[in-house]
């Protein structure tokens, strides 16, 4: 039989790890990175406040810039740009678990409640309350807890959201899927945190790792 020398193929694999999808979350801030976490609607006749906490969202989708193809004839040859495709915004998708306190319907009537009031009319304030203007930070983690990235959507409102379903028949638990709109967002990366060691190799092959040694 042949022997392979596989040097120290099998020596580095503590390195490779995976992007759980469940290790991230969500904030809702205004735009002057104030949270979210309390929230009203002026049109109703008592005082009723909810919180939106992040355990709320059960899933969200982050979507990126797309590009389109502009060309142009020079002579022989064409000449091909790419162009930021911008006929539609960016559609921010979550999906939210509702409590026993109505939180997330409440919610979703609040983000209306910035575009029309209580009767329907398009408020004027809108493009003007910069107070009210909602952003959204998602956070990325690693399994070991250490921030990766932060995801910043701005100037995000309301588009839509699905019609939850009430069943005497089910014992579910009653989800909301609502999509937002956002202008445009920004991220901030993260290098190695200093409270994880770097893997240290010894001249006799040895990897240490804090205090795991692996052979």
């Amino acid at each position: 039989m042949a022997r392979i020398n596989l040097k120290d193929a099998y020596g580095k694999s503590f390195r490779k790890e995976i992007q759980r999808s469940y290790n991230f979350l969500v904030t809702f801030l205004n735009m002057d990175n104030e949270k979210v976490d309390e929230f009203e609607i002026d049109a109703h006749g008592t005082r009723i406040v909810r919180k939106i906490e992040s355990h709320h969202v059960k899933s969200i989708v982050l979507p990126q810039y797309k590009f389109d193809v502009e060309s142009q004839d020079m002579g022989t040859y064409i000449r091909s740009t790419p162009v930021l495709e911008l006929k539609q915004p960016l559609q921010l998708r979550m999906e939210l678990v509702e409590d026993d306190r109505h939180t997330v319907g409440y919610f979703i009537q609040y983000l209306q409640n910035k575009i029309v009031n209580e009767y329907g009319i398009y408020r004027g304030d809108f493009y003007n309350s910069e107070r009210t203007k909602l952003k959204i930070l998602v956070e990325i983690f690693r399994a070991d807890g250490t921030r990766v990235v932060d995801y910043n959507y701005y100037n995000c409102f309301f588009l839509d959201a699905t019609d939850p379903t009430y069943d005497y028949g089910g014992n579910e638990a009653i989800t909301h899927s609502l999509t937002l709109a956002t202008e445009f967002y920004s991220t901030k990366y993260y290098e190695r945190g200093p409270d994880i060691p770097k893997p240290v190799k010894s001249p006799n092959g040895q990897v240490t790792i804090g205090d795991i040694t692996i052979e």
